[in-house]
């Protein structure tokens, strides 16, 4: 993000990603490879290409936040 675009920053982003995907037998589903890249990459690349969001917060479960950090 440019200097300018942050000090014009509006909108934070908030990205709930903590649950146990008990339906899908503990599979992460937001970890999941669809076409060469994760659904959570998906998620967050929405807002960073939102002119009006500045920061994402993502919030992931104990379990996915080493997954999630890389």
């Amino acid at each position: 993000m440019s200097a300018e675009r942050a000090g014009q920053c509006r909108v934070a982003g908030v990205l709930l990603a903590a649950g146990q995907s008990h339906r899908m037998s503990g599979i992460d589903k937001l970890l999941q490879d669809i076409g060469g890249i994760t659904a959570i990459e998906r998620a967050f690349g929405v807002f960073t290409k939102s002119d009006p969001v500045c920061c994402v917060a993502v919030v992931v479960s104990e379990s996915g936040a080493k997954e999630v950090s890389r």
